[in-house]
């Protein structure tokens, strides 16, 4: 079998999984994730497995000619033969124009013979606004994988040396920018909460709370000013992640109204308590498992959501979830699935 997952996002930690897992299997001759590929004539693949739609295009300012050159594209590999798969991560993509993102995504969805879920609530959100797009599309759901691929050598004792943290301070961290103005009230009120409890809020990506610059500043300034807060700017290296998830007790999925985040299966993964919103498959994932979900990023539900977790720390619910990250997120198991879903389309 011979699969393509054609996207720009090469760097995604989740690609290089989903390829290392595929190319294990001796029913897969060959994988190709390089863009250019969806455009060569002369090489065939039984399997174009799309990801992030908008990641086939190499800028941000794609428009409906490049929207329908890349429907010519899947036109082209369906006339052969190749089944075409996307797995959902986003509702739309977290930045762009959302009506453009949405006409990609209705466009993208005509095409698919497979569509892959990481959840039952994904399936629910994306078939009210796609129903009739996925008419003809076989639906499954598939579990986000763990991060085994990061190391995992350092105890607590050690990663708190490193980050120069005291053994007393309740540690909660979050990665990813902070994309939005309500992103950025969350982990404000997080870190406000910590405050009072000695804790401290370790940010690892930017952090954009508004479009305006000057406010933009004068609002980082005054997060900054709460003195529990450390930001670690946009990138820690694979081989250093490792220190923040286990100097931290909570791990914060830092989203809102957001449909993923692969943060849940990265708690999962260090054996960490994670706090997330109460929507799409982040809650579906964290109530499961039982772990603290807010239903609203109000001042007062994040306070009283932290200190649920905070109670949880010293429980058997971080054990669980690495052992359900190991046993049921593998993605030795996970690519068997996905392989058994690209032979079973039609």
């Amino acid at each position: 079998m011979k699969i393509l997952i054609p996207t720009s996002y090469i760097r995604n930690p989740y690609i290089f999984q989903l390829v290392k897992g595929l190319q294990k299997n001796r029913d897969v001759e060959n994988v190709q994730t390089l863009v250019p590929w969806l455009y060569q004539d002369d090489y065939s693949f039984d399997v174009i497995h799309l990801q992030w739609p908008e990641s086939v295009f190499l800028t941000s300012n794609y428009n409906e000619k490049d929207i329908s050159a890349l429907e010519r594209r899947l036109l082209f590999y369906k006339n052969q033969g190749a089944r075409i798969v996307i797995t959902v991560h986003n509702k739309v993509p977290h930045k762009g124009d959302k009506k453009k993102s949405y006409f990609l995504y209705k466009k993208v969805y005509q095409y698919c013979d497979g569509v892959i879920h990481m959840g039952e609530s994904s399936k629910d959100i994306i078939n009210k606004d796609h129903a009739d797009d996925l008419e003809s599309a076989r639906q499954i759901i598939i579990p986000h994988g763990n991060y085994e691929y990061f190391p995992n050598s350092v105890s607590r004792k050690q990663a708190r040396q490193y980050l120069g943290i005291p053994e007393s301070n309740i540690v909660v961290a979050s990665i990813g920018a902070i994309r939005s103005s309500d992103e950025y009230r969350l982990i404000k009120n997080v870190s406000k909460a910590l405050r009072k409890r000695n804790g401290l809020l370790l940010q690892i990506g930017q952090i954009y709370s508004t479009k305006n610059r000057i406010k933009h500043l004068i609002t980082i300034k005054s997060l900054k000013l709460q003195k529990n807060l450390r930001q670690f700017g946009s990138y820690v290296a694979d081989s250093e992640i490792q220190y923040y998830l286990n100097a931290c007790d909570i791990l914060l999925v830092p989203r809102v109204n957001t449909l993923n985040s692969g943060n849940v299966a990265l708690g999962y993964t260090f054996g960490r308590i994670v706090l997330g919103p109460d929507y799409g498959v982040i809650g579906e994932d964290l109530k499961r498992q039982g772990n603290p979900v807010f239903r609203s990023i109000d001042e007062m539900e994040v306070s009283q959501t932290l200190d649920h977790a905070i109670d949880l720390i010293h429980t058997d619910v971080g054990k669980n979830n690495k052992n359900y990250a190991i046993e049921e997120l593998n993605w030795d198991r996970l690519t068997l699935q996905y392989l058994s879903f690209y032979k079973n389309l039609n």
